[in-house]
């Protein structure tokens, strides 16, 4: 659809899109060692299964809870029940994870939330993506405003390339049919034809999840191997084939 390079902004205010511009830097150095840590780690079904046991804890779920979440890490002392496999201790604003599958490791109150939040995922695969530039503009975080200037959307990464405009939603966590639909619905009602959603999960997706998908032409990329060939296949991706 185009002939020369542009931006993201551009193209969604062809779409009427009011837009607030993402960021399209490098990570801090802290949360790229941190999300690659953690990615490394949850290769291990022990370390995941302990993991999502700890996340289930903090009952992390959205961004209303945030708050709540940091209300009771802010007691000293031991902040997990006896038996869970990975011990999360605090001291003077200093988190210490104890991990029985390598070393331990100590966060401050941003890094932790940035572990719980699930932004440490979003992370890793932006910077995966923009470290081999694949695409002509990459940000992450992008927010779409509706006319009164409040919040109506986010995007985890959004990207272009040869004009078309590539939307990722990065789940760490288990994905339902419904995150699936909620995608289709993004594009129709905000971003048009020539885009390619593409659900990135750290987990394979269920059968049902991946019939879904298919149904909604949104591309999966859903285990390990494929998540570190991500420059790979996009750089060799061709939208008209879907």
């Amino acid at each position: 659809p185009f002939n020369e390079k542009v931006r993201n902004r551009d193209i969604l205010r062809l779409h009427g899109q009011v837009v607030e511009v993402g960021n399209s830097q490098q990570l801090p150095e802290s949360d790229n060692t941190i999300a690659n840590w953690l990615f490394q780690q949850r290769q291990n079904s022990a370390f995941t299964d302990a993991y999502s046991q700890l996340l289930k804890e903090f009952k992390i779920t959205d961004r209303r809870s945030e708050k709540t979440v940091e209300n009771r890490l802010s007691k000293n002392g031991t902040l997990t029940p006896a038996g869970h496999k990975l011990k999360l201790t605090a001291a003077h604003g200093r988190y210490t994870l104890y991990n029985p599958w390598g070393e331990n490791q100590t966060f401050s109150l941003a890094e932790l939330m940035f572990i719980f939040t699930g932004k440490w995922f979003e992370a890793y695969v932006f910077q995966k993506l923009k470290t081999q530039k694949v695409f002509d503009q990459l940000q992450q975080n992008v927010v779409l405003k509706n006319d009164a200037g409040k919040d109506k959307n986010e995007f985890d990464i959004l990207g272009n390339r040869n004009g078309w405009l590539y939307y990722f939603e990065c789940k760490s966590g288990w994905v339902g049919t419904e995150d699936i639909d909620k995608m289709a619905s993004y594009q129709k009602l905000f971003t048009g034809r020539f885009t390619i959603p593409v659900m990135v999960s750290y987990f394979e997706l269920k059968a049902n999840v991946k019939t879904r998908a298919k149904e909604h032409n949104i591309n999966v990329i859903d285990n390990i191997d494929k998540i570190e060939r991500i420059t790979d296949i996009f750089r060799s991706y061709k939208p008209h084939e879907l």
